[in-house]
Formats: C-alpha cells, structure tokens, sequence
C-alpha cells in the first residue's frame, strides 16, 4: 500500500511539475538602447502561440544588472511590423499590465491563435561606468522565473547613443547555441535558435565611457585588457565545462537504462523464487524452536524464548527433558527438568553462554529452580536472561535477518546522485550558497538514509531534493539523463523491501501459515513418539487462542511421562504455563521486586501472521 501511495504521488507531483505547455514562445526580438545617463530603454516583441484559451501571461523581468524597472507597458501588436523600434501607434493596441516588482502580468483574454506582444520598459542605472571603460550587463534569459518557458529564434541589439567603432569596444554573448552576428558602429547584435527554460542567454557589452557622460564614473576593479580576457575565459569555461556535461550525460543515461532494466528483471526473477519456495506444514519440523521464537513473537515473551532456547538444545541432542515434582505453594505440581546428558562439535555464542548459566557443572536445570528465592538471585537470573537473549536474537538476525547487499547499493546509489547532482552544480556555475544548501540538505538525508535502512522516506526525500536541484541546471543534455537515474533510484528505493527479504525466513513463515491451517482444519492424524514433543512444541508456539492441542495426544495417559512437554499440555502443565505462574509468582513476591515486563497477553507478530496467539502458554485447553 505504501508503495502505491509513493508511486501515486509522484505521478501526481509529476504531472503537475511537468506540464503540457499551454503555450509557445516561437521568437522573441529585443532591442535595447543605452542611455547616456546609463539608463536602458527596452523594446521587446514575444511571438506567442496558444494552445487554448488564455487569460493572461506573466513576464518576468530579470533582477540583476540593474537598479529597478520603470516605466513598463504592454500592447498587443495588431499591425504587420512587429520589429522594435519601427512600430508605430497605429500597430499597436494597449493591453491591461499588473506590476509587482519585476513581474508583469497581463491580462489578453486571447483565444488560441498566434499573438504578438510588445512590451517596453526602462532599466535605471543599468551601465557601470568606470574612469577607463564601462560595462553593461544584461542577463535577460537566465537560471530564474524569468526564463521559465523555451524560447525559439531569440534576438538581441544593443544600440549606442553615438556611434562606437568595433574595434574601441567587446561584446559577450553567454549562450551555448547563441553567436555575435552583427557588430558595428551603432551597436551589436546577438542571436541564438533556441533559449531552453533555465539556460543561460545573457550579454556583456564594455565600451568607452564617453558614451554615458551624464553617468558618473568609479575607479575600475580591473583594467579594461583584463576585463577582457576575464570575459573571454569565464566564456571559455563555460564551453569546456558544457563539453564535460555533454560527455557525462550519455554515459549516465546509458548506466541507469541498463540498471533500471536489471532492476524490473531481478524484482520479476525474485518475486518468481519468492512464490515458488512457499513451504509446507511438514517443514516446520526443521525450523529450530529458537528461531521460530523469534519469527513468531514480536515483543518478548521470557517463558517462551527461554523454553525455546533449551529444547533447541534439547533436539540437538544436548539436553534430556524429563517431569519432575515441584513441592512449591503457588505453583504446578510437575513441571519439566533438563537434564545435560551430550556434546555437539560447535556451539554457538548464545549456546555456550546458555549452558554456562544454567549448567555450569552439568547437572540439571529444573524450572521452578529457575528464579531463585531471593532479590540477588532474582536479578541475576535477569541479567543473564538478557544476555543471553541478545545474543540469541544477534545470531538470528545472522541467519535470518534482512538481507543488507541490497541497502548497502542503494546507499552506494544514493552517494553517487548527491555527486553527481554537485559535480554537474559546479560545472554548471552554480551559485556558491546554492551548492552549499543543497550539499547540507542532501547530506542530511543520506545520513539519515544510513542509519535507517529501512526508512524509505528519507531517500526518497533525497531523490527529490535533488531532482529539484537538478532541474536548475542549465545543461540540457544532462536533463534527460538526471531525470532516468532518479527513476531508477526511485524504483529501486521501492523494491528495497522486495530485495531485502530473507527467502528461507519467508519460507517458514508460509510452513508458520501452513501448519495453522492444519490445526485450524481440526484433522486428526497420527504423531510418530519420536515427534510427539517436538511437534506439540511447535503447535503449543503458533496455535490460536482457542486451539485445543489435546485432541492431538496420545490416549494412553501413562506413556506421556515420556513426552515431558506433551505431558504438560494434557495435564495443563507445559513449561509455557509453568514459567507464566514463575513470573506471576515473581511479581506478586513479598518484596515486591518486578524482574521481567513480558507486556500484553498476546505477543504474536500479527503484522506476518493471521490469526492471534496465548502469549502466556502452549498449554491446551
């Protein structure tokens, strides 16, 4: 379910995102005159083609490179010429302009159709003037608001005030299919066959400073020869560094292709295994008691995982069981004694430690010994009892834990886009503070990405920071090419819980699903003596609440003496039930020291198992 929700609202976020384009911006022509009190008289003339009906356009005038915008109108161009700085009024009619700081919104109320707007401004103190030269900027389509639809055949003219030889001035134009395609006496033009939203259009004209006398003029920073040559390698860089985007992208887009196609054919193989190792009731004979504790119960269960811990040795040939009497007010009659009676070539850490504890001498261990009769004992029993259990549960996770490969892969993939994304960020000439917040965001989400595997939230948080920051980009090649390895990290990040499951584990589960099934169909059989324990220890661990296991003993009463567990089952004295009387006991003692906090009654894990469970015992009703 959580999957489909996070696959839901990216489509969503998706298509809102990425929208079909009401419109298209099929050229633009600007003109713009320099002033000689450094002021810049714009003319611009948008071609727009629309798809529907529309109610107004939005024109964002850039920030920078200026100190404010003034005197901004818009018309609609209703007569044929359509170049700036030769219509007249007759070509013209006045459009509706609301105006908050450098956005424009204009309302045209247009049908779809082919229009032409023509919008004129004026930028205040847009020429630094220097003593020795002076420098007019102009970014009219950058990285922001202001550039956030493709334009198409775009032309930009400067025009002097005077006439300025070639040779006595330099113009820049940063753009990565634009070029100078006239430079004269009377000012320069720019043009370029397609802006992409983002992408960078911007010129740079530096120019003597007689041409702005009304403007007052400041000591230079740098000369006008290095102002020069600064331009020309900061345009030099920017063409090498397109080139390095340009080689990278393919090789990326190339590598998440076959990465999103290993991915859908390992989740199909793996789902295909998955269905095909379901296990059977039979198979849960095999599954280690210690194990299928900690499968079955979620929370703790100290009579149960105790238990479980000694008859695990107690099949491996380790321990003997047998039924002794207890003698003890508030407690059964009988209950079950282990006895130490063999060796096996190699223990584990947990079974080492079990039998250190409980059989230092060899001997036996008898459960209602099993607490003690006072507080020392009491609080010893519990701290060993925790010891062991986490070493236990340690070496379950060993054997049947969550796969890491997995998780390790996607750390590694989720490293490589934070790279990748701050790699393309500086080849792109991003800003510093830009790179910054997004390295301390970015960063943020990977480590938490790291200390919770199993949290998706967090990585997929960091795929869509960096989508976010990779759509600034300007580079167009790496578009597509970011956009296919945040699919597949976003892909792969869903199929975690798919690629991190334990086959065996779900194996016994499915065997868990199976033998309920068996219990629930009320069948009788026949259980072989040397089975006879081993099984009711099973059916007393995943049995319902109201399952009745002595329909499942033998008649002949005398023999179950033999079968210690299954003999506590018929007589309502199973080793679950004993050690729950032993911890009531413990905790209605006279010196009122509570041991052990085994939480609710019910402690299956019903979020893998249908169906309830008595956390207090096996015993039969």
């Amino acid at each position: 379910m959580k999957i489909k929700l996070s696959i839901t609202t990216f489509l969503i976020w998706l298509a809102i995102a990425v929208p079909a384009g009401a419109f298209t911006i099929d050229e633009v022509k600007v003109r713009a005159w320099i002033e000689p009190d450094g002021d810049v008289i714009v003319n611009e003339v948008f071609h727009y083609t629309f798809d529907d009906r529309q109610e107004d356009i939005l024109r964002t005038i850039h920030e920078r490179g200026h100190e404010g915008v003034e005197a901004f109108e818009a018309y609609r161009v209703v007569g044929e010429e359509d170049r700036p700085g030769y219509l007249s009024a007759e070509d013209l009619s006045p459009v509706d302009v609301v105006s908050s700081a450098n956005e424009m919104r204009m309302n045209i109320n247009a049908e779809a159709g082919e229009y032409k707007i023509f919008y004129a401004y004026t930028l205040e103190e847009a020429v630094d003037r220097y003593y020795e030269y002076s420098e007019l900027y102009l970014p009219f389509f950058g990285t922001g608001s202001e550039h956030d639809e493709d334009l198409y055949n775009v032309t930009i003219e400067v025009i002097f005030p005077e006439p300025v030889a070639p040779e006595n001035y330099s113009a820049f134009f940063d753009d990565r299919n634009g070029r100078i395609v006239h430079q004269e006496s009377d000012g320069v033009m720019f043009q370029t066959p397609e802006s992409p939203l983002f992408t960078t259009t911007e010129v740079k004209v530096l120019f003597p400073s007689e041409v702005v006398p009304l403007m007052p003029a400041i000591a230079a920073p740098v000369s006008y020869e290095e102002a020069v040559e600064r331009e020309e390698a900061a345009l030099a860089r920017a063409e090498r560094f397109r080139g390095i985007q340009d080689a990278i992208s393919p090789v990326m887009a190339g590598a998440s292709a076959i990465l999103l196609g290993l991915l859908i054919v390992s989740g199909v193989l793996f789902l295909i295994r998955k269905r095909r190792q379901r296990g059977d009731a039979i198979d849960i004979m095999t599954v280690d008691p210690l194990m299928l504790y900690f499968i079955q119960f979620k929370s703790a269960s100290i009579q149960h995982r105790l238990i479980a811990g000694l008859y695990s040795l107690v099949e491996q040939g380790v321990l003997r069981t047998s039924v002794v009497s207890v003698g003890k007010k508030g407690l059964p009659e009988e209950t079950v004694a282990f006895e130490k009676v063999g060796n096996k070539k190699d223990y584990t850490d947990a079974e080492t430690y079990l039998l250190d504890w409980l059989f230092p001498t060899g001997g036996t261990f008898r459960l209602d010994e099993a607490l003690g009769e006072d507080v020392h004992s009491k609080t010893r029993f519990s701290y060993r009892e925790n010891k062991w259990s986490r070493l236990a549960k340690k070496e379950f996770q060993q054997k049947l834990g969550t796969v890491r490969w997995p998780i390790i892969v996607r750390n590694s993939l989720l490293g490589l886009l934070l790279v990748l994304v701050l790699v393309f960020q500086v080849l792109d000439r991003s800003g510093i503070w830009e790179m910054v917040i997004f390295t301390v965001v970015a960063g943020f989400l990977l480590v938490q990405s790291i200390r919770l595997p199993m949290r998706k939230r967090w990585a997929i948080l960091l795929v869509f920071v960096s989508f976010f920051a990779a759509v600034s980009l300007e580079s167009t090649s790496s578009a597509g090419a970011f956009f296919l390895f945040f699919i597949t990290a976003l892909f792969y990040i869903l199929l975690i819980p798919i690629f991190t499951e334990n086959l065996e584990l779900n194996r016994i589960k499915s065997s868990i699903q199976a033998f309920r099934k068996v219990l629930d169909s009320k069948e009788t059989f026949t259980i072989t003596d040397e089975a006879l324990d081993p099984w009711m220890l099973r059916a007393a661990m995943i049995k319902r609440r109201n399952a009745n296991l002595k329909q499942y003993a033998p008649k002949d009463a005398g023999s179950l003496r033999d079968h210690p567990f299954t003999y506590g089952v018929v007589h309502r004295k199973d080793p679950f039930k004993f050690m729950s009387h032993m911890l009531k006991r413990n905790r209605n003692s006279s010196d009122g020291i509570l041991i052990f906090d085994d939480g609710p009654a019910n402690h299956h894990d019903h979020g893998s198992f249908d169906g309830g469970g008595d956390g207090g015992g096996g015993g039969g009703d």
